[in-house]
């Protein structure tokens, strides 16, 4: 069995545009120490394309790995993002709930439905690691909706951490919970912009009022009230449009069911690929938008970065601690989802724009100070 030194693990590899960010940041942070020769990029299952990989960080090694797989290491380093969760199974009454959703305005529904059909629901699971040292830098935890299991195998993973820091409070709460207490709270890592992008970001300069609308959207099979918001969006969409707002989709990554939704709107649906895109030149892209509504977590925070408000469709939990980490830059659109209230959040924050600016700028600056001393602190350990 290979040795290798350090083990980089995290979302990586699917051609996510907030896991492509934070896998940049990590290998950036952890590169100030030691080598890029010597850290090891884990990809949970084959994702079927690799180079991409390669592409945005040459020099360091890729694996793939499987559930039950052991790594040799001398170090495993958990690099941002939420490392272990657990939802519930898909239920029959979520699967409603997306065909729905997909029969709005899809071309070929009954494909759409077989798509879903197939949608399993996973836990979030790692190899077994040999290392002597581990070290959690920025992560997120659940939420642990089936037993367990799922919090045993994140509770082992993370307590012999040299380094544990946790983006949000909810993440720290159970890092007390389990026994835990050196935990720290900092902030997501893709506040520190100059790690993954590697030159200083154009920031367009905002209007007076949102005339421009950016709707980043995911495929949600977790949860039926999460699933819910997919109708109900569509709805607003086309009421906004109907308000004179111009209004485009999207994808951080591939989402299947989306896409086949939008169908008939492939020129109003921006979508991010690593093999077309860096990742600072997709974020870049986001700078014709005044407003950003997003499902994704960093759909808000990437957008932050660039100074543009927010509204997070709370489908998890996680886009609640988001909307709280931007101190009042962003609003909330939580469940059942009213397209009535999503709109008024719109207008809000149309009618006072360079306010939700100003302070969209303040908690980058605030989150992007805990950010670096995450980093900070990890190297010092290190």
């Amino acid at each position: 069995m290979m040795q290798r030194k350090f083990v980089l693990v995290g979302g990586y590899g699917h051609g996510n545009l907030g896991d492509d960010a934070l896998m940049l940041t990590a290998v950036s942070a952890l590169a100030r120490r030691v080598p890029k020769c010597d850290i090891t990029i884990l990809v949970r299952e084959p994702a079927g394309n690799f180079d991409y990989i390669h592409k945005l960080v040459p020099g360091c090694e890729v694996v793939a790995s499987h559930n039950g797989d052991t790594i040799a290491c001398d170090s495993v380093v958990f690099g941002g993002g939420t490392m272990f969760r657990a939802f519930a199974g898909a239920k029959k009454k979520l699967l409603g709930t997306l065909v729905k959703a997909a029969a709005v305005c899809a071309t070929n529904p009954s494909r759409v439905v077989r798509r879903i059909a197939r949608f399993r629901t996973r836990s979030r699971s790692y190899p077994t690691f040999t290392a002597t040292r581990a070290f959690a830098l920025g992560i997120g935890l659940g939420p642990f909706v089936d037993g367990g299991h799922n919090i045993r195998e994140a509770r082992d993973a993370l307590r012999p951490c040299d380094y544990l820091s946790v983006r949000d409070r909810f993440s720290k709460s159970l890092c007390r919970t389990w026994g835990m207490p050196w935990a720290v709270q900092r902030a997501d890592l893709c506040f520190c912009s100059d790690l993954w992008s590697g030159r200083r970001l154009n920031r367009a300069k905002r209007s007076d009022r949102v005339r421009c609308i950016g709707v980043v959207v995911r495929d949600w099979r977790h949860t039926e009230t999460g699933a819910s918001y997919m109708l109900q969006l569509q709805h607003v969409v086309t009421a906004l449009r109907e308000m004179n707002y111009t209004v485009r989709y999207v994808l951080f990554q591939n989402e299947l069911l989306w896409r086949r939704i939008l169908s008939r709107d492939e020129d109003e649906v921006s979508m991010y690929s690593p093999d077309k895109w860096t990742v600072s030149d997709f974020v870049g892209t986001l700078n014709q938008f005044d407003l950003i509504i997003t499902t994704r977590a960093h759909g808000a925070i990437l957008a932050a970065i660039m100074g543009i408000p927010s509204i997070c469709v709370e489908i998890e939990p996680k886009l609640r601690y988001v909307w709280e980490s931007l101190h009042g830059g962003s609003k909330l659109w939580s469940p059942p989802f009213a397209g009535m209230d999503l709109i008024a959040s719109v207008e809000q924050i149309s009618n006072n724009l360079r306010a939700y600016s100003g302070l969209t700028r303040e908690a980058v600056k605030a989150n992007c100070r805990r950010a670096e001393l995450s980093v900070s602190e990890f190297l010092q350990v290190l």
